[in-house]
């Protein structure tokens, strides 16, 4: 029998955890074939607690892994689950890891324990590869405030492109999975200092996370945010000031004023050359 961990969970809707940003729009595109139900939908906000499930219900998310927070997700018609030649089409603009939501009566009909799969109940989610996380999503199908539905969480990487997932035809009183991806970020993010930070002191020293190509990253700095935004190494607007550097730090020392406002951008450099252009972080 699965034991619900589920109250340090509920306490991310009480603002006492705090999620991931919300990645970029890795989905570009969703069709849904052999149903005349629901069209999918993606959430523009992510994955979050109190989000809805289906198009077609008005279930919430009440209970989900931290690592799941602010991930892009969609939304299916939950009248899907008994389409019997049911396809999911999922476009991705790059290599990405995709999620699995199912239904922990799945096969068995028991709530208890994870999904039964095999013997001709979604084999197709083991031929693919799929592998449980073990991590539990609790679902608000009863608009009680608490999870009255759990599903299992699954797991696979895929490249970018499309990828097909299958019906789940598994009765009518299991609700149907549902779809969240993430990639690591190809731009720099988790600036120190945080962005929109106030009360600097003169001598800090910016850092961040690279994005997941960078080999090198080019730095931009200055007092004006559209010199920032639009520089480039072919036109710098005097604000790139440190080229091809390797470390995950800069130092603006003698820049900075006392009640200055500053701007500034990390570009990820790929040994192949290619440059993604970062956001623009500001204090």
């Amino acid at each position: 029998m699965m034991q619900r961990l589920w109250i340090p969970c509920v306490m991310l809707a009480l603002g006492m955890c705090i999620a991931p940003v919300a990645q970029g729009q890795l989905i570009t595109n969703l069709e849904r074939t052999n149903s005349e139900n629901g069209e999918p939908q993606l959430v523009a906000e992510g994955l979050e607690v109190g989000g809805p499930v289906f198009v077609d219900r008005t279930h919430q998310y009440i209970v989900l892994p931290e690592s799941l927070l602010g991930l892009e997700n969609a939304m299916l018609a939950n009248n899907d689950k008994v389409d019997p030649d049911f396809q999911l089409h999922v476009t991705l603009e790059r290599s990405a890891t995709l999620y699995l939501f199912l239904d922990t009566r799945i096969g068995d009909n028991n709530g208890d324990n994870p999904p039964a799969l095999g013997g001709g109940v979604m084999q197709w989610v083991i031929d693919m590869g799929f592998t449980t996380t073990y991590e539990q999503i609790g679902v608000d199908e009863k608009d009680t405030g608490v999870p009255n539905r759990w599903y299992t969480v699954y797991k696979l990487d895929v490249p970018g492109g499309t990828t097909t997932l299958f019906e789940q035809n598994d009765g009518g009183s299991r609700s149907m999975y549902n779809i969240a991806v993430w990639a690591p970020s190809l731009t720099a993010d988790e600036p120190r200092p945080e962005d929109g930070a106030v009360d600097i002191p003169l001598d800090t020293m910016l850092a961040w996370t690279p994005g997941a190509n960078a080999a090198t990253q080019d730095i931009y700095f200055g007092t004006v945010f559209d010199d920032v935004s639009n520089a480039s190494r072919a036109n710098p607007l005097d604000v790139l000031l440190s080229k091809n550097q390797d470390a995950n730090t800069f130092d603006p020392m003698g820049l900075l004023q006392l009640g200055g406002v500053y701007f500034w951008r990390v570009d990820g450099i790929a040994a192949d050359g290619t440059v993604t252009k970062g956001g623009e972080f500001t204090w």
